[in-house]
């Protein structure tokens, strides 16, 4: 059985977040010697640190990796409960995060009111907890499809993925893949914003490329022929 854990006194949603890993963990009927005999190769203290409350909120694939484990090793019949408990994690380590980095009282903005390339820089990383660069990286792929430097640059507002392969990417090192409720608009906002930055004839020429390329991924089965063409005739455009 599980041994009781120390007290927390930490921030509030550190705490909170730190309760629902322990409660997460005690569904499971799991001591952290037995959580740590599994393929990722986290020790006994490097899983009860996590959830801790001490120091920095942790890592968010720590964070999600514990939850994992709880889940494996829980068994079928406990696994009900430890879905439960854990279920809320994910957003609790945003909070915390930004609790951590003082922009709790910041709300994002949700994709459908991107307007511009501000609010999308911005809304890309703060909404999903300002998780570190590597992680970012890992999440994207690896350096080939998301560069730290670049993803740096991003991450400080100071540019945005250099066309829509890279922003596929970004997106997918915040945890933004197909199947996510929110990436269909997500990708939407990014359309939004670099059809509306160019001219009028541009931007219709653009919107009607982007049409043609949709029906042919429909009637081709999902090719991404037409996305390439329509990213490099994007990237291209100087008008």
């Amino acid at each position: 059985m599980p041994r009781p854990e120390s007290p927390l006194d930490c921030a509030p949603r550190w705490r909170a977040l730190a309760e629902s890993l322990r409660a997460t963990r005690a569904a499971a009927g799991l001591t952290y010697t037995e959580m740590a005999t599994t393929q990722w190769g986290l020790s006994p203290a490097a899983l009860k640190r996590i959830a801790s409350g001490n120091g920095r909120v942790p890592k968010r694939d720590k964070v999600l990796t514990y939850v994992n484990i709880c889940l494996v090793l829980g068994g079928s019949d406990r696994a009900a409960a430890v879905f439960a408990a854990g279920q809320d994690v994910y957003r609790l380590w945003v909070l915390a995060r930004q609790e951590e980095r003082g922009i709790l009282g910041v709300k994002p903005l949700a994709a459908e009111f991107i307007h511009d390339r501000g609010d999308l820089s911005y809304a890309l990383y703060e909404s999903i907890g300002a998780p570190l660069l590597r992680e970012l990286q890992t999440g994207a792929g690896g350096p080939m499809y998301l560069p730290l430097a670049t993803a740096a640059r991003i991450v400080a507002r100071q540019t945005l993925p250099a066309d829509t392969k890279q922003y596929k990417a970004f997106l997918a090192g915040c945890g933004i893949t197909e199947g996510v409720t929110q990436y269909t608009a997500w990708i939407d906002a990014w359309y939004k914003v670099m059809l509306d930055e160019k001219p009028p004839l541009a931007r219709e020429t653009l919107e009607r490329l982007a049409e043609l390329a949709k029906k042919i991924q429909e009637d081709s089965g999902g090719i991404e022929v037409a996305e390439v063409a329509f990213r490099a005739f994007l990237n291209s455009m100087s008008f």
